[in-house]
């Protein structure tokens, strides 16, 4: 597609948080550009990261921006990156993550026949250590391919469902949202909700995300900080989820933060 054609339908820009990442962020990055669909820019936002990043990407020349901040975190890093973009919408991908070639152009092609979305999410392969695939996961079959409106507990539903990677994002309703840099975890979910509340999603069902799973991840390394984050999520929305989703949801936070980890039984305190 050549640049004309290109913002016509949609100019795209890429958000990739960076930290510890001089190992993967290649495979990222090839990714993006392998897009039948062209991003416009990819910002590279490097979170004051210890290992050599820039030495990584000076084989991209001006086909990537690195831009350096003072550490605070991937919502802090994505939240940077939606400031400085330009393009109609932003993407999401993290730098140990990589996508297929048709992963922009699909989802650029649902905005542009549905002008009520808000973001395009999606089934993801997830990959283990071992670099073969281990599952797909994200929404259910039955949801994916139409739009949908969350309402009461489905709200929950659709932002558990939307993995960070899979999304794009009008930058218009970016805008007025960032990502919550006091949560350690569960920033995305706490985002989805709020943008949930602003129009449609759709997921794709094709899986066009690799997301590779890593055992020392925030979420799986401290479940007590993943666990409390979430109930301040659930907290935040008990009006909209209603009170029986928030009861059984809060319910199901508390079991597995008693039964994942030894300190997770103060969970239970």
């Amino acid at each position: 597609m050549n640049t004309l054609n290109r913002r016509e339908h949609g100019t795209v820009s890429v958000v990739i948080p960076a930290y510890r990442a001089a190992a993967t962020i290649a495979r990222a990055i090839d990714s993006v550009l392998a897009q039948t669909h062209a991003a416009d820019e990819i910002l590279v936002i490097d979170d004051e990261s210890p290992d050599d990043i820039s030495g990584v990407l000076e084989q991209y020349g001006d086909r990537v921006t690195l831009i350096r901040k003072s550490r605070g975190g991937a919502a802090s890093a994505r939240n940077h990156g939606i400031e400085l973009a330009t393009g109609e919408f932003v993407a999401f991908l993290d730098a140990d993550d990589h996508w297929l070639p048709e992963k922009l152009e699909q989802s650029v092609r649902q905005f542009r026949k549905r002008p009520n979305l808000v973001y395009v999410a999606g089934r993801y392969v997830v990959q283990g250590a071992a670099a073969t695939p281990v599952r797909i996961a994200g929404p259910e079959q039955s949801q994916c391919n139409r739009p949908l409106r969350a309402s009461g507990p489905t709200f929950l539903e659709f932002a558990q469902a939307t993995s960070t990677p899979t999304v794009v994002a009008r930058r218009r309703q970016l805008a007025e949202f960032r990502f919550d840099v006091t949560l350690t975890t569960a920033e995305d979910r706490d985002l989805w909700l709020r943008l949930l509340g602003k129009g449609e999603v759709i997921f794709l069902e094709e899986p066009l995300t690799i997301v590779h799973v890593r055992p020392d991840s925030l979420s799986h390394a401290n479940i007590d900080v993943d666990c409390t984050c979430m109930l301040r999520v659930l907290s935040r929305y008990r009006t909209i989820l209603g009170t029986l989703s928030f009861n059984r949801e809060s319910s199901l936070v508390h079991y597995r933060w008693a039964v994942g980890r030894c300190s997770g039984w103060s969970a239970l305190g």
